[in-house]
């Protein structure tokens, strides 16, 4: 399971994901292996509008995205509505398939997603495999983030404390750099054959002055790069 963050504010939104990916296969008692490791996995994917990352990318996202890809119109009620219905559709199959693997969807399959609301402003939705709200309500303009369950959630939380402050009062350039700062931290702490790399994978949604979206992706790049930058904005890629 990668680390994964969005939230949304009035000016900008961002998300944000490290980039290892490892293969892992299930014995027939449960224990997980992992079979193959890369750090070139870039894990945002676009929908209208929106920019989303599934945390565990295993076989249910696999399955479930391109229901949200077809969709007209995003909207929170609307990716809601789909995995709602995925979950009754699709799970019963995982289920038969491989105990192991559907508890372990169940488990990690959550969704994250930042997106543009009709008039102005932004919004960011976390939800479980089967649409339910995964942050408890929490508030859309606070930063909601998903993690590894290896790496102590006490280590997670002081480093998301720390991040939760930069984002209340910096300007983006900052919240860059602090989200790069916080994706390497997790690493560190995960250490090299850990399940977060130190390479990072950034969206971000922004609106012109005309009031037109813009969309900006960071790709996979070395968190050292991004911290260190005098001016991380350049980094961006103008998406359409």
């Amino acid at each position: 399971m990668t680390f994964a963050l969005a939230f949304a504010r009035s000016d900008y939104a961002l998300i944000a994901a490290d980039t290892r990916q490892r293969l892992v296969q299930f014995d027939d008692d449960g224990t997980k292996r992992v079979l193959d490791s890369r750090d070139d996995a870039l894990k945002l994917r676009p929908l209208a509008d929106a920019w989303c990352v599934w945390p565990a990318m295993h076989k249910w996202p696999l399955r479930v995205h391109p229901r949200l890809e077809a969709l007209k119109a995003v909207s929170p009620a609307a990716i809601q509505a789909t995995l709602r219905t995925a979950a009754a559709e699709l799970m019963p199959e995982f289920d038969r398939a491989d105990p192991h693997v559907a508890r372990s969807e169940r488990d990690h399959g959550t969704l994250l997603v930042i997106g543009v609301l009709p008039q102005t402003g932004f919004y960011r939705i976390g939800l479980t495999w089967d649409g339910v709200d995964a942050f408890g309500g929490l508030s859309p303009d606070a930063v909601a983030a998903a993690g590894p369950t290896e790496i102590p959630m006490a280590t997670q939380q002081a480093a998301l404390a720390t991040y939760r402050a930069a984002v209340d009062r910096g300007p983006l350039p900052a919240v860059l750099r602090a989200t790069a700062q916080l994706i390497h931290e997790i690493a560190l702490a995960g250490g090299p054959a850990g399940a977060v790399s130190d390479f990072l994978n950034i969206g971000v949604l922004r609106r012109s002055s005309a009031g037109n979206v813009i969309g900006h992706v960071l790709p996979g790049m070395a968190c050292a790069v991004v911290m260190e930058s005098v001016d991380p904005v350049s980094l961006l890629i103008e998406v359409a």
